[in-house]
């Protein structure tokens, strides 16, 4: 499946990022991506790295608090087992350094948010227990 830049770009993602003790409510919001530099490479299904600008950035909102990711380049990737690509066919990875986190939000064949992993940056293994397969992260 070709990524449609025209449906991610703007695109705001809302989902709640939950442990035992707390809950975040999370919203990613993503720039316009169709007047971005792109490329796109793959083995098992197609990869895109735009590069972001200073007009031109990822917005993340933590509960009411709200500012731009440092990030430099957007990911947008593919899941390497075909039966996931078939469901869930793009993945975006959106870091957040300041808090040593990194989402990856899988989206749908409808463009729609799925399913949300997180990690931490520097050793990028999973947060919580929760971020697994029996994820408390829920799409609002």
């Amino acid at each position: 499946m070709e990524l449609n830049i025209g449906e991610v770009s703007n695109q705001k993602f809302d989902f709640i990022w939950g442990s035992p003790m707390n809950s975040t409510d999370v919203e990613v919001t993503l720039p316009d991506l169709s007047k971005l530099e792109y490329s796109v490479w793959g083995d098992w299904g197609p990869m895109y790295k735009f590069n972001l600008t200073d007009q031109a950035v990822v917005k993340i909102k933590y509960n009411e608090d709200e500012y731009n990711s440092s990030q430099k380049q957007l990911k947008i990737e593919s899941p390497m087992l075909a039966r996931e690509r078939d469901e869930l066919p793009f993945y975006i990875i959106v870091e957040d350094q300041s808090k040593n986190l990194k989402f990856k939000l899988y989206i749908d064949t409808d463009y729609n948010l799925a399913k949300v992993t997180e990690h931490r940056i520097r050793n990028n293994v999973y947060t919580y227990e929760e971020a697994s397969e029996n994820s408390q992260i829920t799409t609002l």
